[in-house]
C-alpha cells in the first residue's frame, strides 16, 4: 500500500486526522506484505510527533514499512535527528523484487545529496525497471513542485538515463495523474492533510480533491496496474469468522467514485507453519476463506483469483500453491493445531468536522465527476518556537517499523464450509476486533510459476524477504 500527507491541520499538534487512522485499519486488514509512506507523516518534526506516529504504525500487524522523508519531518531541526532515530535512512534504493528496483528519494536532502540519490538509482540496473518514489512532485503543475535547482536535476539526469515508466508521489494533497514522456506521475499526497483546491492542477491532469491511498501491482513481466481508494466512503475488512475461516467484506469506490477491487493477505498458522492466502477481493462482494482440517486440511475459499503460499525450513523461498494445483495442505505435510489473527482497529482521539471534495477531469481523459463527503481534522494554529513535551524514544533505531508477534491460539472445526459469492447491498456492522501484531516472515516464490508482485501501496510478491506473489491475470 501507498499513503502520505497523514500530519494534522495543525502542524504543531501530535496526532494525525482521524481519516489517517481508517486508512491505517484497511492497511492492516489487508495485511500486504510492505507499505510505503511518502513523507509528511509528522506535522513540524518534533519528537513527541514522531514517537506518536512510530506507536501507531508500530501497533499495526504491518510487517515491512518503508517511509520516504517530507518537509514537515524536518521543519525543526533536530526532525532529522529523529527521522534517523524513529524511521531510519534518509533515502533507501532496493533490488528486492526481481526485475524490479524501487528508488525513495529524498527531496528534502541537499542539491548534492539528491545527484548522488539519482545516480544510484541507475547504477547497475541490469534490465530491472526503475520506479521512483519521492515527496515533491516533477509532474504534474500543482503549484507545489520539487525544488526548482533538483527539478533541472533530475531533467538533466533523466536526458542521460531516460524517465522511469512510473513516478509516484505527494506533497500536494489530492488525488492526481498525468500521462507525460511516456511515464505515469502520480500524486497520491493525502491520508489526512488538509486538501488542496483541484484548479492548482494543471488542466492535461487528472485531479481529485480527495482523501485516499494506493494499492500498487508489479507483475514479472515488468508491467504494473495501480488503484487510488478513497479513504472517506465505503467499506473494507477481513475479520475472523470462526476457528479455521476469514470473511473479507469490499464495498470501497476509487477515487472517482467507482467500485474498487482490494488486493489481501490472509495469515495462518498451521502446526507451526505460516501459510498465506493472497486474492483480490471484488467490489461489492464477500470472500470467505477456510483451512478445513476434515478434508486434508482443504483450502476452500470462492475468490476467482488467488493463490496459497507458505515457508517451512527456508524463509526466503515459498512452497507457492495455484488454484488448479492440490489445494490439500496435509499433501505438503502441514497439517496442525490452525491460529488465525485478528486485525487492528485504531481510533482517533481527535474531533472531526465534514468538507466537501471536488473532482476536474482531464481535458484528454473523459473521468466521472463526484462529490463525496471527507473529513479533515479542526485545530487552532499557534505560534511555537520551541519543542514540546517528548515521550520516550524506542530503545534502539530501526531502518523498518517492525512489531512484535502475538497470537492466541484457536481449536480447528471437523466440519466442512458451503462458501458462495454474496454481494453487499448494505454495509454489515463491524465486530469489536482485538489487536494482534506479526514480525516479518520474508519468502521467495518458484523460477517455474508466473507471479505478479502485489504491492499496494500492494507490493505482494517474490522479494528477497520483502515480497510474496500473486498470479496474473
Amino acid at each position: 500500500m501507498v499513503f502520505g500527507d497523514n500530519r494534522p491541520t495543525n502542524t504543531y499538534a501530535n496526532y494525525p486526522p482521524e481519516v489517517f487512522y481508517t486508512v491505517v485499519n484497511e492497511m492492516d486488514a489487508a495485511n500486504l506484505i510492505a507499505t510505503i509512506g511518502l513523507g509528511d507523516h509528522v506535522g513540524y518534526g518534533y519528537e513527541s510527533q514522531y514517537a506518536v506516529f512510530y506507536d501507531i504504525m508500530n501497533s499495526t500487524r504491518l510487517e515491512n514499512i518503508w517511509l520516504l522523508m517530507g518537509n514537515h519531518e524536518v521543519v525543526y531541526p533536530q526532525g532529522w535527528t529523529y527521522w534517523r532515530q524513529y524511521i531510519g535512512p534518509e533515502y533507501y534504493i532496493t533490488d528486492s523484487i526481481p526485475g524490479w528496483r524501487l528508488a525513495l528519494l529524498n527531496t528534502e536532502s541537499s542539491l548534492e545529496s539528491w545527484n548522488n540519490q539519482l545516480n544510484q538509482a541507475v547504477a547497475e540496473l541490469n534490465g530491472r525497471v526503475l520506479i521512483l518514489f519521492m515527496h515533491r512532485p516533477v509532474y504534474p503543475n500543482v503549484n507545489h513542485n520539487l525544488q526548482s535547482d533538483k527539478n533541472a536535476s533530475i531533467h538533466e539526469w533523466a536526458n542521460t538515463y531516460g524517465w522511469p515508466p512510473l513516478v509516484v508521489q505527494a506533497h500536494w494533497h489530492g488525488w492526481a495523474y498525468y500521462r507525460f514522456n511516456n511515464t505515469d506521475w502520480v500524486i497520491a499526497g493525502s491520508t489526512g492533510a488538509p486538501l488542496y483546491k483541484i484548479s492548482d492542477c494543471q488542466s492535461e491532469a487528472t485531479c481529485v480533491s480527495a482523501y485516499h491511498y494506493m494499492w500498487l501491482i508489479l507483475y514479472p513481466n515488468q508491467t504494473y496496474s495501480f488503484k487510488p481508494v478513497l479513504a472517506t466512503n465505503g467499506t473494507f475488512s477481513v475479520r475472523v469468522l470462526n476457528e479455521t475461516a476469514y470473511i473479507a467484506t469490499n464495498n470501497k469506490l476509487d477515487v472517482y467514485g467507482n467500485p474498487v477491487e482490494i488486493p489481501v493477505r490472509v495469515k495462518y498458522t498451521i502446526g507451526g507453519t505460516d501459510v498465506y492466502i493472497v486474492a483480490m477481493i471484488p467490489a461489492n462482494t464477500t470472500i470467505v476463506f477456510n483451512i478445513n482440517p476434515a478434508e486434508n486440511y482443504l483450502v476452500q475459499t470462492n475468490a476467482t483469483e488467488f493463490y496459497v503460499y507458505f515457508t517451512k525450513e527456508d524463509d526466503y523461498n515459498a512452497t507457492i500453491i495455484l488454484p488448479e494445483n492440490e489445494l490439500s495442505l496435509a499433501s505438503y505435510n502441514v497439517t496442525g493445531e490452525i491460529e488465525l489473527y485478528e486485525s487492528v482497529t485504531l481510533t482517533s482521539p481527535t474531533p472531526t468536522t465534514t468538507t466537501t471534495t471536488t473532482t476536474k477531469p482531464s481535458t484528454t481523459t473523459t473521468t466521472t465527476t463526484t462529490s463525496t463527503t471527507t473529513t479533515t481534522t479542526t485545530s487552532t494554529t499557534t505560534t511555537q518556537t520551541t519543542e514540546p513535551a517528548t515521550t520516550t524514544p524506542p530503545t534502539t533505531t530501526t531502518t523498518t517499523v517492525t512489531s512484535t508477534e502475538t497470537t492466541t491460539n484457536a481449536t480447528f472445526t471437523t466440519t466442512s464450509l458451503t462458501i458462495t459469492t454474496e454481494t453487499i447491498i448494505s454495509t454489515p456492522t463491524p465486530q469489536a476486533t482485538t489487536a494482534a501484531t506479526l514480525t516479518t516472515q520474508p519468502s521467495v516464490g518458484g523460477d517455474m510459476i508466473q507471479i505478479a508482485i502485489v504491492m499496494g501501496i500492494v507490493l505482494a510478491g517474490v522479494g528477497v524477504g520483502l515480497f510474496t506473489i500473486l498470479k496474473k491475470r
